[in-house]
């Protein structure tokens, strides 16, 4: 009973799995058209957690490469992320010549972020890639940046790359790593 179970799971999977890769390779012959939504969760550095959204805008919805294997768009990507934290923090004392513990506290960043993505579509797959770059601006509780001195506001470069598994025409699975946010992974709708 087993055996004939798990042959009959075994076969409904790879063809479920067939059928979704011939639809995807289908619409992946082209980029996604119009504006795209993505929803992520973020693993980022220090220990934040935190959720985020982009809105990804086709700027050059044909691309710059005309290669018959690869299209290609240049999308316009802002978004917003929100991290939490618990940190500790040590700092050298000059007056006593010795480390100081800073205690721990929880803090909240807000980083509005703008970049400009460069997407890859693959013909025959199901996936596509993307690099991006642009600048995200940290809005963090002050408490933790300079120990109260109110320095709670900065702008650093943003850089990622990242790839998407197309699972339909309009939806796919998103997974980027980037600088300064650290790993995000979501869906596009």
């Amino acid at each position: 009973m087993f055996r004939r179970s798990f042959t009959l799971s075994a076969a409904l999977f790879v063809a479920l799995l067939a059928s979704s890769s011939a639809s995807s390779a289908a619409a992946q012959a082209r980029p996604i058209d119009g504006v795209r939504v993505d929803v992520h969760g973020d693993i980022g550095h220090w220990g934040a957690l935190g959720a985020g959204f982009r809105v990804d805008i086709p700027i050059v919805p044909d691309g710059f490469l005309h290669a018959s294997s690869v299209k290609d768009e240049l999308a316009l990507s802002p978004g917003l992320d929100l991290y939490f934290w618990r940190s500790t923090y040590d700092y050298w004392d000059n007056g006593c010549r010795c480390w100081v513990s800073g205690g721990g506290a929880d803090y909240v960043s807000f980083w509005p972020t703008i970049t400009a993505q460069w997407n890859f579509y693959l013909t025959r797959a199901d996936w596509s890639f993307m690099g991006e770059a642009g600048l995200v601006m940290g809005i963090n509780d002050d408490r933790y940046w300079n120990r109260g001195a109110g320095r709670g506001f900065w702008l650093m470069f943003a850089a990622g790359a990242g790839a998407r598994y197309h699972f339909n025409e309009r939806n796919a699975l998103l997974m980027r790593i980037m600088w300064p946010g650290g790993f995000q992974i979501g869906i596009t709708f």
